[in-house]
């Protein structure tokens, strides 16, 4: 398995951008528009590789004051329970520090909480809904390198 941060648009983006349509966005009725692809663009793009092939995507997103927003995370369906996410989190994790962040934050659907509380993350507040998924906010605090 390999771990990389892939420039928008590259043919590696575009596998990316088809996983998390077909498991984030295709189940809730939604598809990806153009509008929401072109937001993506000053994103940091993470995936992981096996043959050739994008089986892991995670977007990262700089917000200032030391913070990474992560979202958009999606695996291949056959490689769910494997430990490729709990992989994949930690390479974020390890993109955040690269670019000097302290704090990586998310929101993420409330039944995939109990997977980040276990990599170490914290609800930050209350269920709110979003699409009409119930989701959680939470955050780590990352210890930069010295």
């Amino acid at each position: 398995m390999e771990f990389n941060v892939v420039n928008y648009d590259s043919p590696q983006y575009k596998q990316g951008l088809e996983l998390r349509e077909k498991l984030l966005q295709i189940p809730l009725g939604l598809r990806m528009s153009k509008k929401t692809r072109d937001s993506e663009r000053d994103e940091i793009h993470a995936v992981a590789i096996e043959k050739d092939h994008v089986v892991g995507v995670a977007l990262l997103k700089e917000n200032g004051n030391g913070t990474l927003r992560m979202r958009q995370v999606a695996i291949e369906r056959a490689f769910q329970g494997k430990g490729l996410g709990r992989e994949l989190v930690t390479f974020a994790e390890k993109v955040a520090k690269f670019n000097g962040c302290s704090c990586v934050e998310l929101l993420t659907r409330s039944t995939s909480s109990p997977f980040y509380r276990k990599l170490g993350y914290k609800e930050t507040g209350h269920e709110v809904k979003e699409m009409g998924i119930p989701h959680i906010p939470m955050q780590k605090e990352l210890i930069l390198p010295e």
